[in-house]
């Protein structure tokens, strides 16, 4: 689609959560930066999906969602948002992306079946991570690859507990249960550290599970580059049907 001072107008009447580039030289304006190439790539995902049905869960703007359509997989997206932003985006960059109004704890039977399911930044927006893990396992293909990605207890300094004490449950399955405003967000439930996000996904059946290294790295959006927060547990799974 060429770029005009019409589609800049119209990406910034809407409000975005994300800065991502879903077509070069257009760049929504939100505050959390996103580089969703980078970021798949960095958890395995292969640059060739052809055939694949993904799930992307809590999908916000679409920024993972175009980037897995551009890849050729067949998207199934949800979010308790309504379509506007989507929509624009399904006709800019002529994708589609089979997008789903609904919560988290709505019935997932008329979705069908996946293949991949990407739950990035979602799980500590939840009063019952484990049960949602539980319904995406029970649609998830034999095989399917779970990427999982939110905030850890490990990084959060004293803001939540001092730094000692977070140090010395670090090899524990430990959550803190968020009272209040927390990051200004009042959805925010439990904080995982590490082992206890790795150890929700498990407990649901998931198998294989792996931390991506506790470290930050570039996101480049257009002409901004900037480090990705190291307080985000990356991670990957998969799903063990018929044993």
């Amino acid at each position: 689609m060429e770029i005009n001072d019409q589609l800049v107008d119209e990406i910034s009447k809407h409000k975005w959560h994300h800065s991502f580039e879903p077509i070069p030289g257009i760049i929504t304006p939100g505050r959390s930066y996103r580089n969703p190439k980078t970021c798949l790539d960095r958890m395995g995902v292969q640059s060739d999906l052809t055939g694949l049905r993904i799930l992307d869960v809590g999908c916000s703007d679409g920024a993972y969602s175009f980037e897995l359509a551009k890849r050729g997989a067949d998207v199934t997206a949800f979010d308790i948002k309504t379509s506007e932003r989507i929509d624009l985006l399904k006709r800019i960059t002529g994708l589609n992306i089979n997008y789903h109004t609904m919560s988290y704890y709505d019935d997932y039977s008329n979705l069908g079946t996946f293949d991949m399911i990407i739950f990035f930044g979602v799980f500590y927006h939840m009063k019952h991570p484990i049960l949602v893990l539980e319904k995406l396992f029970d649609i998830a293909n034999d095989g399917c690859m779970l990427c999982f990605e939110g905030e850890s207890l490990d990084h959060t300094g004293s803001q939540l507990l001092s730094e000692a004490l977070i140090n010395e449950l670090s090899s524990k399955p430990v959550a803190y249960f968020v009272l209040g405003d927390y990051h200004k967000c009042d959805t925010n439930w439990f904080i995982p550290n590490r082992e206890c996000a790795k150890a929700w996904v498990s407990s649901v059946g998931w198998t294989d599970v792996q931390l991506m290294p506790d470290e930050s790295f570039d996101i480049t959006v257009g002409d901004v580059t900037v480090k990705s927060d190291p307080c985000r547990c990356w991670g990957t799974a998969y799903a063990k049907k018929g044993i």
